[in-house]
């Protein structure tokens, strides 16, 4: 329709927000399987690195960040689908913490 192209074309980037979203949280992802991973190899005082309170701290956080985004992108591509009136926002939020969180 005449005079909708601009609006059209903001819908279009709510997808985009969310898949941008959703490569962050995969590579977060990555990153903390391959952190847990080392952390349970590596050995240092006679003990894997894992067992240390500090880097389960900080694997925890990272476990954290990556579900908490996770969780958000879900509900912003959910609204998509549902067409709720607060898509654009949900997925922008969701852009916004997950590339913050798990970039």
């Amino acid at each position: 329709a005449e005079g909708e192209g601009f609006k059209i074309a903001m819908r279009g980037l709510d997808g985009g927000r969310v898949n941008i979203s959703s490569c962050s949280i995969g590579g977060a992802q990555q990153c903390l399987d391959l952190a847990t991973k080392y952390t349970q190899e590596r050995v240092q005082f006679n003990q894997p690195i894992f067992n240390f309170q500090n880097t389960q701290f900080k694997l925890a956080e990272m476990a954290a960040k990556v579900h908490s985004s996770r969780l958000m992108v879900r509900q912003a591509a959910a609204s998509i689908d549902s067409n709720d009136q607060n898509k654009t926002v949900l997925c922008a939020m969701a852009k916004m913490v997950a590339t913050e969180q798990c970039y």
